[in-house]
Parts: structure tokens; sequence; C-alpha cells
């Protein structure tokens, strides 16, 4: 679909304004414009969705604690998408815009049940195994977390329905595009997120329920909160036991640390899969319970179709993306071991995203020309409303900018349109040449100075050479005429015995006869 008959295409806004709490909150945009720009995108929204409505139905017809954990992963939803928003150092993600927006155009509705999708099909799954340990079956929640969210991760990432930061050191290891660090996050965070709902209610009931038996209201809203609250504190705890001191200390790579978390996870729940409490009676399966495996079939199938129906380089991604700005310019990445660093904003001419790129715009210019080309040719800012293209007029302008002669000594200040013509030039005088003749001494004399220090370090190294390794061809012969020597006692020793048999041979022939 070509770009200009898609609304918002190629516009570039540097600062958001909304006329309302309400507008921040929550905004919409036209799904047929939506579908128009970027229609994989469309149908990944309309799984999760559909997800939603046949989950919603489970939890109700199941009851206990189903519509508890329904109600607890949205929790968990939105206490890491809004934290990740608004800490700096964590915000290294942009969702692509869909026709239903929260919180300043951030948070995507879909987003809102992607985690009761991912966090209500592992749970269900694991009910079934019947795992003889409790820990064990959030271990299992966090695996299974995993499965699902894979064709997620890496065909959203390869057909931009979000996009990564660039240069954020906690995301720089990518698996087809997707931070190792994904996977690491939605295992660890699930199974936090499933322990501390499981195991909190106790403290507000005192009595031991069944693991999916309603307790009271009170009991079970508290655990609800304290799941949604806790449970991204959690996996962050098992992020700083692992990841972070071989990743920010020993520069471990991400994918060392995930494959070995996400390993010990299977190998401890195989372990105990081995002898489960699983009997030979098989639960009977209601019409939901099918509907949720038909589900999960549908949420592969369409992973799988959109990589061999929709080509990549024919979609268009609208909505908020990496900020673009001044490559020279980062920000701290703080962390318990080590702070890090990032660029603040997206660099488009040096950045390492091959999974998208900008050849779609209008012009095919890069974007943020109104800020990245806003800047004369003297270097200072165009004073101009915010525009696109090259900046109006630069030829005339009257502000001053310092400048300075050939050898950097003399500074001056200059209207840039003088520094623009070309005539204007700062001569050297005779403080330039003096300095310029003191720099050629200096040079000079650091040049000799790291000679003499070359010749002493190659003399020292000689000295070593000859104190370490001298004295071993003496050894050598040393150890030569000790063998040598061992050898003559061993000749020595075998004559004399010869010598011994063939006399003790004679003798006794002699006295033989002699008789």
């Amino acid at each position: 679909m070509a770009g200009k008959e898609i609304q918002g295409f190629g516009v570039e806004l540097k600062k958001l304004e909304y006329t309302s709490f309400f507008n921040w909150l929550v905004s919409f945009q036209d799904p047929v414009n939506q579908y128009r720009a970027h229609p994989s995108y469309f149908y990944c929204q309309a799984v999760f969705l559909l997800g939603a409505v046949l989950i919603t139905l489970h939890c109700i017809r199941r009851g206990g604690r189903w519509p508890y954990l329904f109600l607890a992963a949205i929790g968990q939803g939105f206490t890491v998408e809004l934290i990740s928003y608004w800490v700096p150092h964590i915000d290294n993600f942009w969702q692509g815009e869909t026709f239903m927006m929260f919180f300043g155009h951030r948070l995507p509705l879909y987003i809102i049940f992607l985690y009761p999708v991912f966090y209500y099909h592992s749970s269900w799954a694991v009910s079934k195994l019947k795992l003889r340990c409790g820990l064990v079956e959030h271990l299992a929640v966090g695996i299974l977390t995993v499965l699902i969210d894979i064709p997620y991760d890496i065909i959203g990432a390869k057909y931009v329905h979000w996009t990564w930061h660039d240069t954020d050191p906690n995301i720089e290891h990518r698996h087809y595009w997707v931070p190792w660090n994904s996977y690491y996050f939605h295992a660890t965070f699930a199974a936090s997120w499933s322990l501390i709902f499981h195991s909190s209610r106790k403290w507000f009931t005192g009595k031991n329920l069944q693991k999916w038996e309603a307790g009271p209201v009170k009991a079970e809203v508290l655990s609800v909160i304290l799941a949604s609250l806790f449970g991204m504190p959690g996996g962050c705890l098992v992020f700083v036991i692992l990841y972070h001191p071989f990743h920010d200390v020993f520069n471990v790579h991400s994918e060392v640390t995930s494959v070995t978390l996400l390993v010990t996870f299977m190998i401890i729940i195989w372990k105990f899969d081995r002898n489960s409490l699983r009997t030979g009676v098989v639960e009977k399966m209601r019409l939901l319970d099918w509907a949720l495996i038909v589900h999960l079939v549908l949420h592969y199938l369409t992973f799988l179709l959109t990589a061999v129906v929709f080509d990549p380089e024919k979609l268009i991604s609208i909505g908020l993306h990496e900020p673009v700005g001044d490559c020279n310019k980062f920000v701290p990445v703080h962390g318990l071991f080590k702070t890090l660093q990032k660029r603040e904003f997206l660099c488009v001419t040096d950045y390492d995203e091959k999974y998208y790129d900008f050849h779609c715009l209008p012009g095919k210019k890069l974007p943020g020309d109104f800020w990245l080309s806003i800047e004369y040719p003297c270097g200072h800012r165009c004073t101009s409303t915010c525009h696109s293209g090259h900046c109006p007029d630069p030829e005339s302008c009257k502000k001053k900018v310092k400048t300075t002669c050939k050898c950097k000594t003399k500074k001056i200040e200059v209207t840039c349109e003088k520094l623009r013509s070309g005539t204007f030039v700062v001569a050297c005088d005779e403080q330039c040449s003096a300095k310029m003749a003191q720099k050629a001494k200096e040079l000079e004399e650091k040049m000799a100075k790291q000679r003499e220090e070359e010749a002493e370090r190659n003399r020292q190294e000689l000295e070593e050479f000859e104190r370490k390794f001298g004295k071993k061809k003496p050894k050598e012969r040393k150890r030569r005429e000790i063998v040598d020597e061992k050898g003559t006692n061993w000749k020595l020793i075998a004559g004399s015995a010869v010598m011994a048999i063939v006399i003790a041979v004679a003798v006794y022939i002699f006295l033989f006869n002699t008789q």
C-alpha cells in the first residue's frame, strides 16, 4: 500500500501534546488505516484479543481461583509495562500503534491481555502435570510462558510490531533480533508471579486450602494485589543473582546466562515430572478446555502464516519509536554492580537494528531531519519553527560563532554569514609560530624519550631471556653425563656377572675331571 494513502505516514513529531488527561490516558485510531499500513500486526492483535475472550469465559466457567489468576496476570502486565515506560534506564522498547492506545500512545490494548494469555495458558497446562513439588510448578509456568512467547517475540520483532532500543547494553545480545534477556525476563517474571500468587493467600487465611479452591474474597484480592505488584521485583532479583554480575562485571554473553537459566529450570522440571502424581485416570475435557487448545494452535499458526504470507519490507510501522537525535549524547544505565551507558537517542546514521530501515519514507529521507539537519554548517541550531528538510536561508545568519586559526592558538568570534562566505580566514601570527616551534620541540623530546625507553625495555627483555634460558645447556649436559655414568655401571655389573658364571663353570669342570 502506497504511503500517501496511509494517514499519519511520514509525520514526524518532536513533542506530543495532549488536550486533556483523558486524551493522554486513551486514544483511538482508524483500524482500517492501521490494517493498510501493518496487516500482520492486525492479525497479531486479533489472536490475543480472541484469547482474552476465551480465557475470560473459561475462568468464569471453572470458578475457584481461576478468575483471580486472570486478574493477577492483568495486574502484572500493568506493573511491568508502566514501570518500563517511566523508568528511563529500562525504557528500551516501543510498541507499534493500534486502534486503541493507553498512557500517551505507549500501551496497546492487546498488550493488556498478553500477560493473561501467556500466564493463564501456562498455569492451566501445569495444573495438568500434577507435579509433586509446588515450587517446581512455578518454574514450569515460567518455561511454558517462554515457549508461548517465542514465536510472538521472533515474528513480532521481524515484522516491526515493536522496536527495541538500539544501544541498551541489557538487550544488546540478540536471537533473531530478540534480546536473549526477553526469554530470561518471561521465565523469571512468570515464575515469580506464580509463586507469589499461590503462596501469599495462606498468609491471609491461615488455612491449607486446595490449590485451586477459592478462599475468602479479601484474601484472594490481597493475593492478586501482591502478585501484581511484586511479581516484577521477584523476577528482577533473579537478574541480580545470575545475569548482572556475569554480564556487567565479567562481560559474559547474555545467551550464556539465559540458556543456563532455562536449562536449569527444565532439568528441575524433568526430574520432578518423572515422579509426578498423575494417574491413569484422565480428567474429562470440556468444550472451553478444548477452546484453549484451539487458541494455542491459532496462536502458533498466526505467526507461522505471518512469516509465509507477508513481506516485512512492504509493511509500515506507524506510532512512537525510539527518538532520533544527537548521536554523541549518552545516558547512564544504572546497575547494582556497575553503571553502563547507552545512547539517549537513535542515531539514524549509525544503528544496528537490521529488522527495519527508512526506505519507505517520503523522499527516502532519514527521519529526524528537523533536528538532525537544523544545525547550520557553522555549528548552531536553526531558529525557525520545527520543519522537515533543509533550514531556510542559512547564508544570512547573523549569529556569532567561534573560529580559530590553523594551529588553533588564536580564537575569535565571527558572524556565521562571514564564515560561510569562505573569505574570512584567521591568520597565524608570531605567537602562533613560537607555539608551533615549542610544540615541535616537545614532540621531538617526547619521541627521543620514547626511543630511550624502548631501548631500555629491549635490553631488559634480552637480559631476562638470557637469565631464563642461558643455563639450560649445562643442565642438559649434566643429565647426559649422569645417564652415561649409569649406563657404564650397568655394563660393568653385567660383565662381572658373566665372568663370574664362566669362572664358576670352569672350576666345576676342573673339579669334576679331577675326581
